[in-house]
């Protein structure tokens, strides 16, 4: 018997390959305690869709609102998969003590 979230990463993958469109769905499975992925497996599609995630990530799209689905979605995660949490918690943990003070001078930066 599949989950729904098996059944939910079966429709996206279906409705990616039928009318060709880029799409990433993450998820988290709650009763069998694990994380799934769907993205366009072509060559061309991976990169430009870890690019487009990179760039909205790293370098601020405007709205927001993709860094929003990302952050959602490793937090949905974590809350589900303890197993996730606690490594989550230590690499915020690891980022914190590795963190230089900011500089609000554009000259010192």
């Amino acid at each position: 018997m599949k989950t729904n979230a098996e059944k939910l990463a079966e429709k996206v993958a279906r409705a990616m390959q039928e009318q060709q469109i880029p799409a990433i769905l993450v998820t988290a499975d709650r009763e069998k305690k694990r994380t799934g992925v769907v993205m366009d497996v072509r060559k061309e599609s991976q990169d430009m869709n870890i690019s487009f995630l990179l760039d909205a990530v790293l370098n601020g799209e405007p709205t927001g609102a993709l860094l929003n689905v990302v952050l959602s979605t490793a937090t949905i995660l974590c809350a589900n998969l303890p197993e996730l949490e606690h490594k989550f918690y230590s690499l915020i943990d690891k980022c914190k003590k590795a963190q230089k003070p900011v500089t609000t001078n554009k000259a010192e930066a």
